[in-house]
């Protein structure tokens, strides 16, 4: 959860706090590329559960990182104001989220 919390929350405190625009585009762009290059999964987020694992499929990721992931992409476009990252909160919601839960609310 830090790590979703984190990485994508960063480039928009940043601007937030008095980086110039170009400056928090750039910082989120590297930290997406990043974190789809080397964490991605098919569910449209990064493996993470305590720890960023890779891309190994034997790993998840908690409900918890899926749910701040959305947040922190939310908090994003309204610093930001960048459409796609309401696109990656979008596949999160429809994608991510669905996976983590079942029926009877007891998986996470």
């Amino acid at each position: 959860v830090n790590n979703a919390e984190g990485a994508l929350a960063w480039p928009a405190m940043d601007r937030r706090l008095g980086a110039a625009q170009g400056e928090a585009d750039a910082a989120m762009t590297l930290v997406l590329s990043r974190l789809d290059e080397y964490q991605g999964q098919p569910n449209a987020l990064f493996c993470a559960d305590e720890v960023f694992c890779g891309r190994a499929p034997h790993r998840g990721t908690e409900t918890c990182a899926v749910v701040e992931a959305m947040a922190s992409l939310e908090q994003a476009f309204s610093v930001l104001g960048d459409p796609s990252l309401v696109d990656r909160l979008e596949a999160l919601a429809f994608n991510a989220l669905p996976a983590a839960l079942t029926d009877d609310m007891w998986t996470h």
